[in-house]
């Protein structure tokens, strides 16, 4: 505990306006925080790219351009089920990108909780996730939110 009473752990800040706080999830690409923007006074969630130690420098290489184009793809599509990018930070030589900030619980956490969906729910996770023309690299549904 700090003097005043407040936690001590230190808030990380980057691009000199976005605070992080709770991790929202992690997968073989990166961790998502959660995270508010204090210029624009909204919260966001800000993408970091996670490269496993010992990974060889072309593929780390390979993987930064790679969340480089998925962040200039998605900031420039407009539908209401792609989440908006908003900015892209350089943190110590490695992108993190600042998106809208979505309220939401991820598919593979429903399905824990509730069961196997119905056949009209896969329907509305099916085109909510394929109806805009965007397809996930892999089937997980631990990155598909509802």
């Amino acid at each position: 505990m700090g003097q005043d009473g407040s936690d001590s752990e230190q808030v990380r800040r980057i691009g000199g306006r976005y605070t992080l706080s709770g991790l929202l999830g992690a997968g073989a690409m990166g961790t998502v925080w959660s995270g508010f923007d204090e210029v624009l006074q909204r919260r966001v969630a800000v993408k970091e790219l996670k490269v496993p130690p010992g990974v060889p420098s072309h593929e780390a290489a390979e993987a930064r351009e790679r969340i480089m184009r998925e962040a200039r793809a998605l900031g420039g599509l407009s539908h209401p089920n792609i989440i908006t990018v908003f900015d892209v930070v350089d943190v110590e030589g490695e992108p993190m990108v600042v998106m809208e900030l979505v309220p939401s619980r991820n598919l593979a956490t429903m399905i824990s909780d509730h069961g196997t969906l119905t056949v009209s729910q896969v329907a509305v996770v099916g085109f909510a996730t394929g109806g805009a023309g965007c397809a996930p690299r892999t089937a997980a549904a631990s990155p598909i939110v509802t």
